[in-house]
């Protein structure tokens, strides 16, 4: 399953953007590279013993994309890796991506159907022009992985409860909020003793992590294995 390199909103000032990586086999496999997410990749090693690296993007907010232009870079001539990175809307992120400096030759991929044995399938979210979330399958672990958003997607929730997928990551909002998803809107969908299979992201502050978990949800792992 997922782990996480931050697990903050846009102002957290404390915790590291919402960002999330896991290894399969030579390979790692993130989602999202907020402003210092590329350099907690590099302190935390996970470069090492892979040759292969996939990047998944949500949206195109700083929080979500701050340090994709270095991150790009430090792959490209400071390793012998090579990098993918996936959007929904290639040509997009790759207008904005030269607009920061980087070389035109440079490419964003459309989501493939299959990244290192997942089934990955992207799907609209409603936050801002081209937000997603991805569902992930595979015979040994399966989830759905929200992104920003204000509404709970349906689907998620009906196959969480059919055993189609084992856990929800999604983003939480202490209060209302017309782009995020207020903590009662998940405590309303979420019967109690559904909520440890629904992990909780995002967090403007850590009193909302204490309140998410006081409501009997679990929340990500920031912390190294």
């Amino acid at each position: 399953m997922l782990q996480f390199l931050g697990d903050g909103s846009a102002f957290n000032l404390y915790d590291d953007n919402t960002a999330a990586y896991m290894t399969v086999g030579d390979a790692l496999i993130l989602v999202d590279c907020g402003e210092q997410i590329c350099n907690r990749i590099i302190r935390r090693g996970l470069l090492e013993g892979v040759s292969r690296v996939h990047l998944l993007i949500t949206h195109t907010h700083s929080d979500h994309i701050g340090s994709l232009e270095g991150f790009i870079y430090y792959i490209t001539y400071l390793t012998d890796k090579t990098l993918s990175v996936y959007y929904p809307h290639p040509s997009r992120l790759d207008k904005m991506m030269y607009m920061q400096g980087l070389e035109k030759s440079y490419h964003t991929k459309p989501v493939p159907d299959t990244i290192e044995g997942f089934t990955v399938e992207a799907v609209k979210q409603k936050h801002m022009f081209g937000a997603y979330g991805y569902f992930f399958y595979s015979d040994s672990a399966s989830f759905f992985y929200s992104g920003d958003t204000s509404v709970i997607n349906k689907r998620a929730v009906r196959e969480l409860r059919e055993g189609r997928i084992d856990r929800i990551y999604h983003e939480v909002s202490f209060s209302s909020s017309p782009i995020h998803t207020p903590i009662a809107d998940l405590e309303a969908v979420f019967a109690p003793e559904e909520r440890k299979r629904v992990y909780l992201m995002h967090f403007a502050d850590n009193n909302c992590r204490k309140e998410c978990l006081s409501r009997g949800f679990s929340i990500v792992n920031t912390k190294d294995e």
